[in-house]
């Protein structure tokens, strides 16, 4: 097991520096920069504007060829240090940890919510197939998945607003601060996620329950005459788990994609909207160092499905 952890562990380490090169020369081949910005604003009082560019460029390191820009980056990532931020000067590594509880946070809730309602739905519908609960609980977990987030995010936010004069917090809470206050504001937006989240979770339970049910040792549990309840709850949940664990690490990067949305939508202060506003602003370093570090995160939730196999299944070694 420590021989196999140790190789994925090194593993991970190339990964992130190819990736960080993509991430980093693909930003270049956007159109504008921060300097533009930042000479717009600058020059608005009057001055050259060339001089006014070429001494922004200096300053912040951008006259060097993106080679070279990007040999300081990573010679500083490697030690920990992704630079400071182009537009306001802060070092980057603060900033997402700054804003990284938040994104955690909404992440645990929504795969909690996923869970508490994809789990019981889709064994329930996979125990009793083609009946007419089974097709009323396929046709809901098809509406889930296919409802677009963002759409009923606004909708929610459009329609609260006309008919409940209701909006979402703009001052976010931290929940150690005031838990219930925090979790008035993360509710709504975990549950719009957690919807989604359920919806595909519940169609590949119930497929999974399926082809377990027709395995030849839960066909002997039925035969000794087992309750129904030991029979679904020692034979067949038990033996979903391990293709459920790897969907879930499967889903982590969508759910980072939808996060991002979700928090622009209800002016969360996670990652994600530190990425868009990044974005927006041509903002390099802070967009490479977000990317790198979600990148890291998802290699290693997956590093961590692939040892709980071992966990979950004690016929199965590593190596």
């Amino acid at each position: 097991m420590q021989a196999y952890i140790i190789r994925r562990v090194l593993l991970i380490i190339p990964t992130l520096f190819l990736i960080s090169i993509i991430v980093f020369f693909t930003l270049r081949f956007i159109p504008g920069d921060v300097v533009d910005l930042l000479v717009a604003q600058l020059a608005m009082g009057g001055g050259d504007v060339k001089e006014l560019r070429k001494l922004l460029e200096q300053q912040l390191g951008l006259d060097a060829p993106a080679y070279v820009q990007y040999g300081r980056w990573i010679t500083g990532a490697l030690q920990g240090d992704f630079g400071n931020s182009l537009w306001t000067g802060t070092p980057v590594f603060e900033d997402i940890l700054l804003r990284l509880p938040v994104s955690i946070e909404l992440g645990i809730l929504t795969i909690i919510i996923g869970f508490i309602v994809s789990l019981p739905v889709g064994i329930i519908s996979g125990l009793r197939p083609e009946s007419t609960t089974d097709n009323l609980l396929r046709s809901f977990a098809i509406l889930l998945i296919t409802v677009p987030t963002f759409w009923l995010a606004t909708m929610i936010l459009l329609y609260g607003a006309l008919w409940w004069h209701w909006s979402p917090v703009l001052t976010y809470v931290e929940f150690w601060e005031d838990p219930l206050a925090n979790l008035g504001i993360m509710i709504i937006p975990a549950l719009l996620m957690g919807m989604w989240f359920s919806g595909f979770t519940m169609r590949m339970t119930r497929t999974l329950i399926l082809e377990v049910l027709r395995q030849d040792y839960v066909r002997t549990a039925w035969a000794k005459g087992l309750r129904e309840r030991v029979v679904v709850i020692r034979h067949v949940v038990k033996n979903t788990l391990i293709p459920l664990v790897t969907i879930l690490g499967l889903q982590v990067p969508v759910l980072i994609g939808g996060a991002v949305v979700v928090e622009i939508i209800f002016s969360l202060p996670g990652v994600g909207a530190l990425l868009v506003d990044a974005l927006k602003i041509r903002d390099y370093t802070v967009v490479s160092a977000i990317n790198v570090v979600l990148a890291g995160f998802v290699l290693f939730v997956n590093l961590l499905v692939d040892i709980s196999y071992a966990w979950l299944d004690p016929r199965i070694h590593f190596r």
